[in-house]
């Protein structure tokens, strides 16, 4: 038992030190869950987490989430899981102008019809997505707005594609 509750007061530590890390790399984005995951339940998690009698207990409300989650893992190592994760969505998401992300999101909210800022989606994944169809449209890989004229050339791609798989 010793060398359990060391192994996990040993991953607690790198949650710790994981979490500064997200915490100072935070996006600067309007997104109600992102930022109160981070600032509110993170934190909570681990203030209230007890390695001896609730060491699989995930008493955590994450709200955002992930683009690659694995809701089977438990307590600390979840949050670890958790964290990891966040911190490579940032770190991709944080190579794109602030500004423009905001724009892309604020496209997004209107052409699904919600709040962006309120509603639960993840960052990462939309940004992956646009930064592809950018490319994919003739545009550069750190662009996340798709103007009109690249959108239009994406939807002929399809019918390009089905063309040349006739010959």
């Amino acid at each position: 038992m010793k060398k359990g509750v060391e192994r996990v007061s040993q991953c607690l530590e790198e949650v710790k030190s994981l979490y500064k890390e997200v915490k100072r790399h935070k996006l600067e984005v309007p997104v109600d869950a992102y930022h109160t995951t981070i600032d509110e339940s993170l934190p909570l998690f681990i203030k209230k987490y007890n390695i001896i009698f609730e060491a699989h207990n995930t008493m955590a409300s994450i709200d955002y989430p992930l683009g690659m989650d694995n809701m089977r893992l438990q307590g600390i190592v979840y949050i670890q899981h958790y964290l990891e994760r966040l911190q490579l969505e940032n770190e991709f998401c944080l190579r794109f102008n602030p500004d423009a992300l905001i724009h892309m999101m604020e496209s997004f909210g209107r052409l699904h019809r919600f709040d962006y800022r309120i509603e639960l989606f993840n960052i990462f994944e939309l940004s992956l997505h646009n930064s592809l169809f950018s490319i994919l449209s003739g545009g550069d890989a750190d662009q996340v707005q798709i103007s009109t004229h690249q959108f239009e050339r994406l939807e002929r791609m399809p019918n390009r594609m089905r063309a040349g798989s006739k010959k």
